[in-house]
């Protein structure tokens, strides 16, 4: 979730108005968990995971993609 630290009053409002919780209750579930899931740039991310996943799974292909909701292309990020 990309910069999703910004968008706090708009992820809580969705969990009030989607999934039925309390005001309280979403607030804390987001200052909780959002920061675990921040991504602060989204190329560094995929390329770090690819490296990851690849150390995981060595006999399988990775290939780094990204989607860019902006421009609806996807794109392969060469490492």
């Amino acid at each position: 979730m990309v910069n999703i630290l910004s968008k706090k009053s708009e992820f809580i409002n969705g969990l009030i108005e989607n999934a039925g919780w309390k005001k309280s209750q979403a607030e804390i579930h987001f200052d909780t968990y959002a920061p675990n899931f921040e991504i602060i740039d989204e190329v560094d991310f995929i390329i770090n995971e690819t490296n990851r996943l690849k150390d995981i799974y060595k006999k399988i292909n990775i290939i780094p993609l990204f989607y860019n909701v902006y421009d609806n292309l996807l794109y392969k990020i060469n490492i």
